[in-house]
């Protein structure tokens, strides 16, 4: 554990230091003016040292604004701290050793290293009670806000997260947990539409996950819905950070950042390998749910059904396709189940649909990326995987699928006979 020690300021009267006279005024002036600059930081962090010779490390951009200051008193401790201890904080990771004994440091570290503001305009702390607060930060003077949560645990001050009026996150909710390919939903207004994603772990600055959604533009808001596929996280928690960049310079110009934490990827293991695949199915843990999505074993061969866990939700069949177009697993490959979806197609699932047990399901443009789909044996494989996900659900009685809104624009790439609806007995 570091201790952080001011520097002792210099002596200003006494005897003369053996072997030399007694510096100058302006040397005094100079190491005093360094000493009060230790004594004013407003960032502690922890070394990796446990001894009182470790010194401490400082980050010049996440000090405390003049007039913000708060003095380290003489023998200020670092206080351990244990992630369970901070499961709502985004930011910094207690392995990190950064403390901040300032909000605002902490919020200007957290806009600067860990979103990607450029030299951003940092308000000053605006409390709530209970030790807790927010500050607001802009990319320029006439920058949109975006404001910092934060709250002092454990003796510093942490940032829980961070919001902006243009970009509103409905789904995930904060802190809930979430497995790839994630669904975010809610409502947003940005340049030409989009609003970038980022699924990050903690303790990692570069992401695990990248995509984008399209909500509305210039000054209109409007929903957003998209899938972001990302790796297998090595840590527990995570934020998803939802950002849009400047038009002028193509700085980060706003950033929605929402904690959340991580489902636990088991291992399923198919009991047997295909053409005779079969696979337990699993029991689901408190607070999760088995989806069921079907992969094909062999081109003339019926899909069989395959498991995934997923955190419990509403949105069932969204859910299950979203899962589906995520692709077979590396065990399931290697146990011989194929299929055209894949991590490239994960975010592909627009808008699903039900109305009295008419589906529509809307996708992404999938004829770029799986184009050796609409040869006839491969416009089978594609349908028969599809056709047995959606209808396992008895409350399905028919679907449509488009691509882009237009269902002819799915018949025609498929060679199908256009809009027809698909039913279990048609499909079978």
């Amino acid at each position: 554990m570091a201790t952080i020690t001011p520097h002792a300021p210099p002596a200003t009267g006494g005897t003369p230091p053996p072997g030399g006279k007694r510096p100058t005024r302006w040397i005094l002036g100079l190491l005093a003016g360094v000493a009060a600059a230790g004594l004013a930081a407003g960032l502690l962090v922890a070394t990796s040292g446990t001894g009182p010779s470790t010194p401490p490390t400082t980050v010049p951009s996440t000090t405390a604004p003049p007039g913000t200051t708060t003095t380290v008193p003489p023998s200020t401790t670092v206080p351990p701290v244990s992630p369970s201890d901070l499961a709502t904080a985004v930011y910094p990771t207690p392995a990190s050793g950064i403390r901040f004994v300032h909000p605002v440091a902490a919020a200007r570290a957290f806009a600067v290293d860990y979103v990607g503001f450029v030299n951003p305009i940092v308000g000053s702390f605006d409390a709530s009670g209970g030790e807790s607060g927010t500050v607001d930060v802009r990319a320029s003077a006439s920058g949109v806000v975006t404001t910092v949560r934060l709250q002092r645990m454990t003796g510093s001050w942490w940032v829980l997260g961070s919001s902006t009026p243009d970009i509103r996150l409905d789904t995930p909710a904060a802190s809930a947990a979430i497995a790839s390919p994630v669904r975010v939903q809610g409502v947003s207004t940005a340049f030409e539409a989009q609003v970038n994603v980022e699924v990050r772990q903690d303790g990692a600055r570069a992401p695990i996950g990248t995509g984008y959604v399209m909500g509305g533009s210039m000054g209109t808001m409007a929903p957003f819905n998209g899938a972001i596929a990302f790796n297998t996280p090595s840590a527990a928690r995570g934020a998803l950070v939802l950002s849009t960049v400047s038009m002028a310079n193509g700085n980060l110009w706003e950033a929605t950042v929402v904690r959340v934490a991580f489902a636990p990827t088991p291992s399923l293991v198919p009991t047997s390998a295909c053409p005779n695949y079969a696979m337990a199915r699993p029991a689901p843990p408190a607070g999760e749910m088995v989806v069921t999505v079907f992969y094909s074993c062999g081109v003339d061969a019926a899909p069989v059904p395959t498991y995934r866990l997923y955190p419990k939700t509403t949105a069932l069949l969204l859910t299950t396709l979203d899962q589906l177009l995520a692709g077979p697993s590396t065990t399931e490959r290697a146990a011989g189940l194929s299929s055209w979806f894949s991590a490239s197609t994960a975010s592909y699932v627009r808008r699903v649909t039900l109305d009295a047990g008419r589906a529509t399901v809307d996708f992404g443009d999938l004829r770029s990326v799986i184009p050796n789909a609409s040869t006839s044996a491969g416009s089978h494989l594609l349908l028969s995987q599809l056709d047995a996900t959606v209808f396992q659900f008895p409350t399905v009685t028919s679907v449509i699928y488009r691509i882009d809104g237009s269902c002819q624009v799915f018949g025609e790439w498929l060679q199908l006979d256009g809009c027809v609806a698909r039913t279990p007995s048609a499909s079978s």
